[in-house]
């Protein structure tokens, strides 16, 4: 009679394979329409490594791609119904940006839509690059006004400016000589939502959050904006 386990050998990878990732980085695509699913993963990079875009198939790494900044988040979806079915088109977040890989290839560049500064921060900056107030007295003043502009709306020139010390930006603003450019909205995630219907490969369209709180929707063939709510 034939000895039999319950126990299965799984291979779970090897020492070579090591990953610095976060959830969001993380997705399960189904790449060449195969039904064989492959692991991808945003790597934030370590030490020296910069950041790549990781393709696995079980424990066996297949691709490696650089990425020109920290994901931010990892997603895959169909764009089009069209027969023969296209492969998955794949997204990746960014600080102010989605890439766009059709065949993990780079396709498009999505950017965040650019904002003014508000009236009361830019005013404050004209005030603060005056030389004049360049001293002790006057330019924590000038900080305390701009922490009372909503952290929200601030630009990241001004939210670096107010996690300074005082000598930094003494040293700071004798550099500076215009106003903060535009203030660029951070992704704070990414997904997809099914436009038609919930079968497997339907179509989806690309939903941003950023960090002041807007849903942005992406058109699935365009990838222009759709709508936006705030």
């Amino acid at each position: 009679m034939t000895n039999t386990t319950r126990w299965l050998d799984v291979e779970v990878g090897n020492d070579d394979t090591e990953l610095n990732t976060l959830p969001s980085n993380v997705a399960l695509v189904d790449l060449h329409n195969d039904n064989e699913y492959k692991l991808l993963i945003g790597d934030l990079g370590k030490g020296e490594e910069g950041p790549k875009l990781k393709v696995f198939r079980g424990a066996m790494q297949l691709l490696d791609m650089a990425l020109p900044d920290i994901p931010l988040g990892v997603v895959g979806f169909y764009s089009s119904d069209s027969v023969p079915r296209n492969q998955p088109v794949i997204a990746v977040a960014f600080s102010s940006c989605i890439h766009i890989f059709k065949n993990m290839k780079l396709f498009y560049k999505y950017y965040l839509p650019s904002v003014d500064l508000s009236t009361s921060e830019s005013e404050i900056w004209k005030q603060i690059l005056d030389p004049q107030n360049h001293n002790e007295e006057v330019l924590p003043i000038l900080t305390e006004n701009l922490k009372a502009v909503p952290h929200k709306v601030l630009s990241l020139q001004s939210r670096n400016f107010l996690s300074m010390t005082l000598d930094q930006q003494l040293e700071y603003v004798e550099q500076l000589t215009d106003l903060p450019p535009k203030k660029l909205p951070e992704v704070a995630c990414i997904t997809t939502m099914k436009m038609h219907s919930v079968e497997r490969h339907s179509v989806s369209c690309l939903v941003v959050g950023t960090e002041d709180g807007e849903v942005i929707v992406l058109d699935s063939q365009t990838f222009n904006q759709l709508s936006i709510v705030s």
